[in-house]
Order: structure tokens, then C-alpha cells, then sequence
């Protein structure tokens, strides 16, 4: 595993990733366009995801083992090693398509504008089935609208690594969420950036992937990622009552959720109402007395465009309720 001197520095970090580290790493390896590193930083994992990551004998990989330090201190540790023009993004649970990094650099190099690139997403759920497609917005003004929101989603990114240090890195105090919101508003700041509306990840939507978080944590993070993007100073009292808001979520209540969440995707995007009732009644068995549960599985037998913008509705108030972040 030796340095490499490439156009694109793909940057992994991972903590406990096992299960689904082997497709994430060989969908990077086996794309289109090969001309990559591929920095992968085992950030303080129990499991077996160094000897994983050791098996691989492709010199393209560089290997970090390091103590936990969080997802931030460990990517910018990573981009900080690099050697690319480019800093492509990877999550250690999802699939990069074979046409990803060849898509994202050719669009790169014809608009030297563009600072940073996401894409589109094909969801997936814990297995690897096809859910949906779900997109950001294309438009430098409209993604720029909607700040604080992130305008990406994160394992997407492609961006330039001069930018990245400009923009100031991925902030390494916000070690619960907000990280990538508040580098991409940066980023937004500075210049222009968007999306390609082809799908080039297959993001994995999973009970035990995804960190979710209560309204109040949400509202509080919310704040200090608008603060931090606008360069405002945030005290340490404020990431204590951050840390202190950040109540943990049972493994029973990621499972209803996790399942819930679904059972709204099929109703809402796919308009695929068996498919909802087989998630629906999983999440009753997590949670007997869900009035979300049972209201949709009410819905799932009314048609497709009646259950669609009712469900799109209570969609829009769950995620008032919990935070789905990465």
C-alpha cells in the first residue's frame, strides 16, 4: 500500500464498518476511471475492520489506523495526507456506481467554477434493495436558498482539496453531526457549487448506520452550524448543553424508525403500498401503540395520489421529530 500521485484522493474513514466495508471499498476500486488513491482511515475500530482493509494488496489504498478521534479530526487528517487535485468522499456502508469518480471529474475539469459536486443518490436499504432515488438541487442559487440546509448528500461530494482548506476543514469540535454542513455553507460562501442529477451512490439507509437525534439536539445543532458556517465564535458552555442534548436513541427505537422511514419512502416515492405495509407492521412490532404507524397503514390502502400528499405531509413533521444524519 503505497502513495500514489493522482488527480482524485478518495477519502474513507471508518469506525466499526465490517459489514458492509468490503462492497464499499471494491466499488471504489473497480471504477471506470482508475487514475485515483484511495485513503482509508480506521478510526479507532473494535471490529475487524483493519484486517479487513489489510487484506487488500491494491497499491492505490493508503492505510491509516488511528485512535478514535471522530469523523471530522479523521478526515481532515486523511485530506491532509492527500495528494489530489480533487477530494472525492466515500462512507464506509455505501456503493459508488462504476461511473462515479469519471463523471464527477470530467464535469469538474469543464467548470472550473464549480468549487464542490454532489449527485443524486439511489437508496437502499440495510440488505442493499433498491428503495428510491432522491436528489438535491442542481442550482447554484436555489441550494444557496436553502443554507443552513446541506446542499449535498455527503458521500457524494467531490471537491477541490485547495477550497477545502480555504473553507477551513471540517470542524472538528462538532463531533456529533454538522461537520459537512458547515464546511459545504463555506463552500457555498465562496463560490458556486452544485449537483448532478444522475444518481452515482447507492446510499444505504440502516438501523444501525444512520445516528438519529431528537428535535431538541436537532434545533441546537441547527444553531451552531449557522453560527460556525458565518465564522461566529461558539463558547464551550454551548457544546456542552449540545453534548448534554444529545440523547441517544434505544436499538428498539432505530428499529421503528429505521422501519417506519421506509414504509414512508414506498408510499412517497416508489407509490408502492405493499412494500409500505410489510415495513409499517415491522414497525408496530417495535412499537404496538405508533399512531404514525397505524395512520399509514390506513393510508397504504387509499390511492397512490391521496396516500402520496398525506404522506408527504406527515413525512415532512417526522423529520421535525428526528433527525436522519450520517
Amino acid at each position: 500500500m503505497k502513495q500514489c500521485s493522482s488527480p482524485i484522493s478518495v477519502v474513507m474513514s471508518v469506525f466499526n464498518g465490517q459489514r458492509y466495508l468490503r462492497e464499499a471499498i471494491d466499488s471504489i476500486l473497480d471504477q471506470s476511471f482508475a487514475d485515483f488513491e484511495f485513503i482509508i482511515i480506521d478510526d479507532g475500530s473494535t471490529d475487524n475492520t483493519s484486517k479487513i482493509i489489510l487484506s487488500y494488496t491494491d497499491p492505490r489504498i493508503r492505510f491509516i489506523k488511528q485512535k478514535n478521534m471522530g469523523l471530522a479530526a479523521a478526515l481532515n487528517r486523511g485530506i491532509k495526507l492527500s495528494n489530489g487535485k480533487y477530494i472525492a468522499r466515500m462512507d464506509a456502508d455505501d456503493i459508488s456506481l462504476p461511473c462515479r469518480l469519471e463523471k464527477q471529474y470530467q464535469f469538474m475539469e469543464e467548470n472550473q467554477h464549480i468549487l464542490a459536486l454532489g449527485s443524486a443518490v439511489e437508496l437502499i436499504d440495510m440488505n442493499g434493495t433498491h428503495i428510491c432515488y432522491a436528489s438535491k438541487s442542481t442550482s447554484y442559487s436555489e441550494l444557496k436558498r436553502q443554507l443552513p440546509s446541506t446542499p449535498f448528500v455527503h458521500p457524494t461530494v467531490m471537491f477541490r482539496r485547495q477550497v477545502f482548506f480555504q473553507a477551513g476543514g471540517y470542524p472538528e469540535s462538532f463531533k456529533w453531526g454538522g461537520e459537512d454542513t458547515v464546511l459545504f455553507n463555506k463552500m457555498a460562501q465562496m463560490g458556486q457549487i452544485s449537483n448532478l442529477s444522475e444518481p452515482l451512490l447507492k446510499y444505504r439507509i440502516s438501523p444501525y448506520a444512520s445516528t438519529r437525534y431528537t428535535v431538541k439536539y436537532r434545533n441546537m445543532l441547527e444553531k451552531l452550524t449557522i453560527k460556525a458556517a458565518n465564522g461566529l465564535p461558539i463558547s464551550k458552555d454551548e457544546f456542552e448543553q449540545l453534548k448534554d442534548a444529545n440523547k441517544k436513541l434505544s436499538l428498539k427505537t432505530k428499529w421503528y424508525i429505521y422501519h417506519l422511514e421506509l414504509s414512508m419512502k414506498y408510499l412517497w416515492y416508489s407509490r408502492k403500498p405493499k412494500l409500505a405495509r410489510s415495513h409499517l407492521l415491522k414497525a408496530l412490532h417495535f412499537n404496538k401503540c405508533s399512531l404514525s404507524a397505524l395512520t399509514l397503514l390506513c393510508l397504504s390502502f387509499l390511492p397512490p395520489n391521496y396516500a402520496q400528499s398525506i404522506c408527504k405531509t406527515m413525512y415532512n413533521f417526522f423529520q421535525k421529530i428526528y433527525s436522519f444524519n450520517r
